[in-house]
């Protein structure tokens, strides 16, 4: 049985071996990929201090889960500055968007951290691999930085789940991240397959202001060296 978010990638995809999961936060999305993928080997990146001592936690009960205190980018780096909110989910190397801060009102700032970001195309643990099943990014507003720091990697990727996010009212610099995440992947063997956990902006605080546009969304895509 194939567990969320895992069972949107395609059948074709079932004898995986390698699962990369790039902001991991607890865990939860990496603790289903070891249960739906019995065979595989799952990388668990995580930089919070707090997330990831819970991802420590949850990565005990299984012998094919290995996490690292790292978040993934485009540079080395031994500190980097990440910005904490009451949510981890909403924790993000980039500064919260005034739109975001309107359609979440229930998430507060918590200050910073300094973390350590590392290149994808850097970690060696996974050069000896000549495939890798799947790839998630999930890292607020930061994917585009994770995939260029990863193209060499993305090569020999099957499927990546990407988180797109899009900052309707354009205070954010990143508002058209998620067109430039499409070209990214098209320009490097990729095609769009399948969206999913689509979010819509019903959460605004005035139901007026509430247009029923989507801000966010999962994206698998499929690597056509592959198909």
């Amino acid at each position: 049985m194939q567990l969320r978010p895992w069972f949107n990638i395609p059948l074709a995809a079932k004898n995986v071996s390698v699962v990369v999961d790039i902001g991991a936060n607890v865990g939860l999305y990496s603790e289903t990929a070891v249960m739906t993928y019995k065979n595989a080997k799952v990388f668990a990146f995580e930089p919070v201090a707090r997330s990831y001592r819970r991802l420590v936690q949850r990565a005990k009960k299984y012998s094919r889960l290995e996490v690292f205190n790292v978040g993934l980018s485009d540079v080395n780096c031994l500190d980097a500055q990440i910005n904490l909110s009451s949510s981890s989910l909403a924790n993000s190397l980039h500064p919260r968007s005034q739109y975001y801060n309107e359609i979440n009102p229930s998430i507060r700032s918590l200050g910073s951290e300094t973390v350590t970001l590392l290149r994808l195309d850097d970690f060696q643990p996974l050069s000896s691999f000549q495939c890798i099943d799947i790839i998630k990014i999930d890292v607020e507003g930061h994917e585009l930085n994770v995939i260029s720091g990863a193209l060499e990697t993305l090569r020999k990727a099957r499927f990546c789940i990407i988180e797109c996010s899009l900052a309707v009212d354009n205070s954010d610099q990143t508002s058209r991240d998620y067109l430039r995440i499409h070209e990214q992947m098209y320009d490097s063997g990729f095609v769009f397959w399948n969206l999913f956990d689509i979010y819509t902006d019903k959460g605004l605080p005035k139901p007026s202001q509430a247009l029923d546009r989507i801000v966010q969304y999962d994206a698998v895509f499929a690597n056509t060296r592959f198909l």
